[in-house]
Order: structure tokens, then C-alpha cells, then sequence
């Protein structure tokens, strides 16, 4: 069996997080999708708008076919922490071969030459993840605000 994992919030779940789902099974032609969910705190620490249980029926609703919980304290940590230990519970699945999430370009060449640049800087540096995604995310913005000028 092969899945495809999907690291969320849902708060609330909303036509686009269920196009998200729909498209994830269908591109990655995996057998199933995980939702890798935030329980009842949202990623900057907030109560979600409603328990974690409704969301995660939502979920499974709009087609997730399980939903597993990031621990409350990576839920109330940065973006990074949130994100890396949603990657590592999708790791822990020995089935989930696929990794699927939103993003704001349509730019295809562009995400695959960040996602080179990422693998590459990350395997020749060593350097501390956080310390890593910090300065990617600099780098990320800088490129964002020239692209606007």
C-alpha cells in the first residue's frame, strides 16, 4: 500500500483543503491519503475553532482516509518545528511514500529548484535544521519581495 501523507490544520476545513485532498490521491496515485493534523491548538498556539475531533471527522469526510495528531506542544511551536514533526510521524509510516502540500506559485520549475537547492545546501552544510529553514525562509521573502518590484 502506498500513501500519501498531508501535513494540516484544517480550521476550518474549507473546498479547498477538500480539491487539496482529492488531488493529492489522484496525482500521487497513492492507495490512501493521511492527514498528519494539528490537534486542539493551531500552529501559532491559538484553540482551533473547534475540537479536534470534528476536524478530523471532517477530514476523513472529505476523503482523508486516517487522520493522526501532531502533539500539542509542535502544534504551539514555530512553522518549522510544526512542520518537521509532521514530516517525522509521516516518516514513522513505513507506507507513506508521498508528501503533498499547498503552496502559493503555480511555478513548477521554481519549487523544483528550491527543493534541489534545499537537498543540496542541507547535505553539504550539516547545518541545524531550524538554523537551515530560518534562512531559507529569508531567502524565500527576499526572492517573494524582487519578484514584486
Amino acid at each position: 500500500m502506498k500513501i500519501c501523507a498531508i501535513i494540516c490544520e484544517y480550521n476550518p476545513l474549507h473546498y479547498g483543503h477538500l480539491y487539496h485532498i482529492q488531488k493529492a490521491k489522484e496525482l500521487s496515485g497513492c492507495d490512501a491519503v493521511m492527514c498528519i493534523q494539528a490537534g486542539n491548538f493551531t500552529q501559532r498556539g491559538e484553540p482551533a475553532i473547534t475540537n479536534k475531533y470534528v476536524r478530523a471527522r471532517m477530514a476523513l469526510e472529505a476523503g482523508a482516509d486516517i487522520v493522526v495528531q501532531i502533539p500539542t506542544a509542535y502544534c504551539c511551536s514555530s512553522a518549522e518545528i510544526f512542520a518537521l514533526a509532521g514530516v517525522k510521524i509521516a516518516n514513522s509510516f513505513d507506507d507513506v511514500t508521498n508528501l503533498a502540500f499547498g503552496c502559493e506559485t503555480e511555478n513548477y520549475d521554481l519549487l523544483k529548484e528550491i527543493s534541489s537547492f534545499i537537498i543540496y545546501f542541507h547535505l553539504k552544510s550539516r547545518l541545524y535544521y531550524s538554523i537551515f529553514a530560518s534562512f531559507l525562509l529569508n531567502v524565500w521573502q527576499i526572492y517573494k519581495s524582487l519578484k514584486h518590484e
